[in-house]
């Protein structure tokens, strides 16, 4: 005898909680200057990739300290593989788990526009033989 299943609404997750971001997928709001001295060039793709994802939304929103994601930085490049620099990006939300701890979600990027390619044979035509 087969089991009678569940109405389709109560498969399915309950909406987000109140106190949940919902943030952008990339940050529209301004890099800010490195914090501390002269940065390397490695340095400063890093800073500049941080301060453009959308969880720097968040980082501006809440005042996050600069030399904070430049620590994270020099660590991140310096020490690759030291446990610090995973637990850092959790903190800061670089990780899914780190944005579900911070109730961060992103939103889903509008859906790019396809414009079909004109070709110069476009005014030719087949003939059926």
């Amino acid at each position: 005898m087969a089991v009678p299943r569940k109405p389709r609404q109560n498969l399915r997750r309950p909406e987000r909680a109140a106190g949940w971001w919902t943030i952008p997928p990339t940050c529209p709001l301004p890099v800010p200057a490195w914090p501390e001295g002269k940065t390397s060039p490695a340095e400063k793709r890093l800073w500049t990739s941080l301060w453009r994802n959308g969880i720097a939304n968040i980082w501006h929103a809440q005042g996050t300290p600069t030399f904070v994601v430049s620590r994270y930085v020099k660590i991140a490049l310096a020490f690759p593989s030291h446990s610090s620099v995973s637990r850092l990006e959790t903190d800061l939300g670089l990780t899914p788990i780190g944005l579900m701890r911070l109730r961060v979600t992103v939103e889903d990027p509008e859906p790019a526009t396809v414009t079909p390619l004109k070709s110069r044979y476009d005014h030719v035509r087949l003939v059926d033989e």
